[in-house]
């Protein structure tokens, strides 16, 4: 009895506490003051403090459906005070929450284009074998070309070639011709050239695809004819049968949906290999004709060639690469301005944004000319010609041991229709849900990539919405720092777009994202047909 009396009271006391609490606030103290009467909850301490919920960022991502105006302190990355605005975590640092945005200033000049240049790296210090220098910078002076000046030396990355195999057995030798007065210098080497045209569904391949044909430009008119074509160096670049939604390959399943091209295109074909060397790297022409009585000619100049990003203008609606052709009049293997024969110039195009656009062909290595001095005979598939000592013409094929790898397309993500841009707004892009997303490296909620692992990156986006017709500006950040600025195209009513192309070597750990802004007098709606690419070249 005395148990249920007891009781009795001890709920009582609750409930009388319970509905005062409720009704002056509740107070947490060591001097039984009473809760400030503008205060749910009052707390007061001279020696102690309040801790709220710890826990890591990816803990943090994992809470779902946060409320507005939630509070954690997060222990890793940057660690601090973060609240759920409704959309994002914001980060709560010394400076305080940011005050209200204040009127949007002038348009910024335009940023400077990203470019990067390929040329051949001696043996040395960089490569102890040879092989290829990328450089990287801003064009400065708008003219496409990346120039000396330009050039970010922290940039700069090396291509290597493999160590030199061990020096085959010397053959015999051939008797000592007779010493005859001087004879005539030999003919320049043939420039190699290629030729690539769609093949039907048949024997070659099932589903039809790329023929590529290769051979010597015997009348020097830059253009590969039925007669020049070398019928045994002929390869095709097959499409792969149809799935689902196959995954990117070298050479792409098509799917309803695969990932595009390496430079640009939007197909279910996988990105296009890199375009084939015209030649093992420009072999010297053939050995000049020994006079009556005279010295071996001057040997055949070397032809060489340089590959340079296309900018989307006249040669290119949606940019490519440009391939220039000519010979080494000065020997020092590289293709300098005077030495390009325009004539031989050539273009490969980014194909125009499409459901299922077909993969760019891959280029297959050139026919080698003829062997000139210091060309040894053999050589298999895949080897390259190395020097074997500082003597001149003395060289061996060697297989390398690295260098380059296939482009792979780590990241595909359409753009979210029916989202509403404000006016004159600056604003991070909102994506879908990928198609692609290789190591779950696109957060969706942030709408943020990021890298895996470091290496050299083609980052396409393309952006589009309805109404107005205003161009769109898309910035690419990088741990939230804006380093490129695409270019915006005014389109008539429906539809406007804006895009950015850039290619740039990206850390383990950095960050991307894209924003958006446009100058219009009133807010846009997106359009579900953009889309934002993340593509390997290394």
């Amino acid at each position: 009895m005395k148990k249920i009396i007891y009781s009795a009271a001890l709920l009582l006391g609750l409930l009388a506490f319970k509905n005062n609490a409720f009704a002056q606030g509740v107070a947490i103290n060591n001097d039984n003051s009473t809760a400030d009467g503008s205060a749910i909850l009052d707390v007061k301490a001279t020696d102690k403090g309040m801790l709220v919920p710890r826990m890591t960022q990816a803990q943090r991502d994992l809470i779902a459906t946060p409320a507005i105006g939630l509070l954690i302190f997060q222990t890793d990355a940057t660690a601090g005070f973060y609240y759920f605005n409704g959309t994002v975590w914001v980060f709560i640092n010394a400076a305080g929450v940011a005050g209200p945005a204040g009127a949007a200033g002038a348009n910024g000049t335009n940023g400077l284009n990203s470019l990067s240049l390929t040329t051949a790296e001696p043996a040395g210090a960089n490569c102890t074998n040879g092989g290829v220098r990328i450089d990287f910078g801003l064009d400065a002076n708008n003219n496409g070309t990346l120039e000396a000046g330009e050039i970010n030396a922290a940039l700069t990355r090396y291509v290597c070639n493999g160590a030199a195999g061990a020096t085959g057995a010397m053959g015999s030798a051939g008797p000592m011709g007779a010493t005859g007065a001087a004879g005539a210098n030999g003919t320049n080497g043939l420039n190699s050239l290629s030729l690539t045209t769609a093949e039907p569904a048949g024997a070659n391949c099932a589903n039809g695809g790329v023929r590529i044909q290769f051979g010597l430009d015997a009348n020097n008119n830059g253009t590969l004819e039925a007669g020049e074509i070398n019928a045994a160096l002929t390869r095709y670049v097959c499409n792969g049968a149809n799935g689902a939604a196959g995954a990117a390959g070298p050479v792409g399943a098509t799917g309803a949906a695969g990932p595009a091209g390496p430079m640009g295109a939007t197909g279910a074909m996988g990105p296009a290999g890199p375009m084939g060397a015209t030649g093992a790297m420009g072999p010297a022409g053939p050995m000049g004709a020994t006079g009556a009585a005279g010295a071996n000619g001057t040997n055949g100049l070397n032809s060489l060639s340089l590959t340079t990003a296309e900018p989307a203008g006249a040669n290119c609606a949606n940019g490519g690469v440009r391939i220039q052709f000519g010979l080494d009049a000065n020997n020092n293997g590289t293709l300098e301005a005077g030495e390009i024969n325009a004539a031989l110039t050539r273009y490969v195009c980014n194909g125009a944004n499409g459901a299922a656009g077909a993969a760019g062909p891959v280029g297959a290595t050139g026919a080698a000319g003829p062997a000139g001095v210091g060309v040894p005979a053999g050589g298999t598939a895949g080897q390259v010609l190395t020097k074997i000592d500082g003597t001149d013409y003395n060289t061996q094929w060697a297989t390398p041991s690295g260098g380059g790898s296939t482009p792979t397309l780590q990241l595909r993500v359409p753009q979210t229709g029916g989202i509403s841009y404000t006016v004159a707004g600056f604003e991070t892009v909102a994506w879908g849900t990928p198609t692609t997303n290789v190591s779950s490296q696109f957060n969706t909620t942030t709408e943020t990539f990021t890298v895996a692992t470091t290496g050299l990156y083609y980052i396409n986006a393309y952006f589009a919405a309805s109404s107005l017709p205003k161009g769109h500006n898309l910035f690419l950040e990088v741990n939230g720092t804006s380093i490129s600025r695409g270019t915006a195209t005014n389109i008539t009513e429906p539809l406007i777009t804006g895009n950015v192309h850039v290619t740039t070597f990206l850390t383990a750990g950095d960050v991307v994202r894209i924003r958006v802004r446009h100058n219009n007098t009133s807010a846009n709606t997106s359009d579900a047909s953009g889309f934002f690419e993340v593509i390997k070249l290394n």
